[in-house]
């Protein structure tokens, strides 16, 4: 087949001959595309034209099958061969296959940026530093437990500046809150901004029932830094922020409106890379650690511990991951929101102390691998079972109960549009023990989505 073809073509791959046509991938005029050459009277055609080549052609019972080159690796693709548009190649290369940029012939290379004429049609002048700012580019569903988020993300063009426009549920709470935050980059420790509105915030004080709005506004320093080496990705972040909070109370005696309060955190986490049929790493552990306590005229505080540890299942991509977590606040009431991760199946209620341990083991049902009109494709079925026991403690911290639950979880992980990852199922819970909120003891049903495993 090379020696029946003219010089400037270079064949990419092996041929494939089907009915006394040679088909071959071939790189001709700076394009890598498909082409067909009938032995029978020598005639050369093109099949294809993509814009970023097209390789590994196949012919056989009257289809055309090759890979086309995309931003997210090879795509399959296919064509019935009385379909395909067959160009006819000259070997005078006047016709289609000329190249789409003149810079492609040698005739026109050289060093283009050196000439004085072109330089002389723009002006240098210092890029400003605030250009585009705000560039919001992308959009997400996110969870983690207890808290659904849908965020708005931009970034702008010197990549110092990361903004975020949000809307969040929290489940334990039954709260809504909507927020923005950003992330100044260009100084080390990171800027941290943001503030968040709570709407309708509920608490029973006495014979009281409370209800307020709540604007929470902060700023703070992050030292976000990276200790990966070998085979493990290690991560370490901390760093501390101020908030001022205002209180918008609906018929309360309550005369104080504001507060300030300081937020310390640190997380570590450590890693082993995940394959492509793995659910989880396949071993490494999280830690996040997080104290809150507020100024001026409160004494109130609250302490959050959470932790998980990934260990390898039975087979090659099942996973068992152990997770903890411990929060306690002060006797005197719930100043801050309740973030703790309670035991699946419960409606949740925020206890002076609480502490809780969970198994999960992940396995896969199914390795789908099935697309559809390249809007939806399936990865894999799997699925999770899990044991979670918490312990709640009365106000005085002397009186506690359990707060037990198994079940199973089914979960569909797939991508929409061949870009945007979204894993979402259901959850079959069954509560040992009556839920501290409204006594309930048996099967609880749920829907989850969306799930997401990892923090952003």
């Amino acid at each position: 087949t090379v020696r029946l073809l003219p010089p400037s073509f270079n064949v990419l791959g092996y041929p494939s001959v089907d009915s006394g046509t040679v088909y071959f991938t071939a790189s001709y005029l700076g394009n890598d595309d498909v082409f067909a050459l009938r032995v029978a009277d020598r005639k050369l055609y093109r099949l294809t034209d993509g814009p970023l080549g097209n390789y590994f052609v196949n012919a056989a019972h009257g289809k055309l099958t090759w890979s086309a080159f995309t931003a997210e690796g090879f795509q399959l693709q296919q064509e019935d061969l009385a379909k395909a548009s067959w160009t006819p190649v000259r070997e005078s290369a006047t016709d289609t296959l000329l190249p789409k940029f003149a810079v492609d012939q040698p005739a026109h290379t050289g060093n283009i940026l050196a000439s004085d004429s072109l330089r002389q049609q723009f002006t240098v002048s210092a890029y400003p530093k605030d250009s585009h700012l705000f560039n919001f580019h992308s959009w997400r569903p996110y969870y983690e437990n207890p808290i659904f988020t849908f965020s708005l993300y931009g970034e702008n063009i010197l990549n110092t500046l990361q903004t975020e426009i949000y809307y969040l549920y929290n489940r334990n709470e039954k709260t809504n809150a909507a927020g923005f935050s950003a992330v100044y980059g260009k100084w080390f420790p990171y800027v941290n901004i943001g503030t968040e509105y709570t709407f309708d915030r509920r608490t029973q004080i006495a014979n009281s029932r409370e209800r307020w709005g709540q604007l929470d506004s902060r700023i703070g320093l992050s030292v976000p830094l990276s200790f990966t080496s070998g085979r493990t990705y290690k991560n370490l972040n901390f760093g501390s922020n101020y908030y001022y909070r205002r209180y918008f109370f609906r018929d309360s005696a309550f005369t104080k409106s504001s507060l300030s309060y300081f937020q310390h955190y640190i997380a570590f986490s450590q890693l082993v890379p995940r394959a492509t049929q793995h659910i989880l790493p396949r071993s490494g552990y999280t830690l996040n650690l997080q104290f809150r306590h507020a100024l001026n005229d409160f004494k109130s505080w609250q302490f959050l511990s959470t932790g998980s540890l990934y260990l390898p299942g039975i087979a090659a991509n099942h996973n068992l991951v152990l997770d903890g977590a411990y929060q306690e606040i002060d006797t005197m009431g719930a100043l801050f929101s309740n973030r703790f991760p309670y035991s699946r199946g419960y409606s949740g209620r925020y206890f002076s102390r609480m502490w809780k341990l969970g198994a999960n083991y992940h396995f896969p049902i199914w390795h789908m691998d099935w697309g559809f009109a390249n809007l939806l494709y399936i990865q894999r079925i799997r699925g999770n079972a899990f044991y979670d026991y918490t312990r709640v403690f009365s106000a005085d911290k002397k009186q506690h109960r359990n707060q037990r639950s198994v079940g199973g979880e089914l979960f569909f992980d797939t991508k929409w549009w061949n870009q945007y990852a979204l894993t979402f199922g259901m959850r079959v819970s069954y509560l040992l023990d009556r839920d501290q909120y409204d006594g309930f003891k048996g099967a609880f049903f749920e829907l989850v989505w969306p799930v997401s495993i990892f923090p952003k």
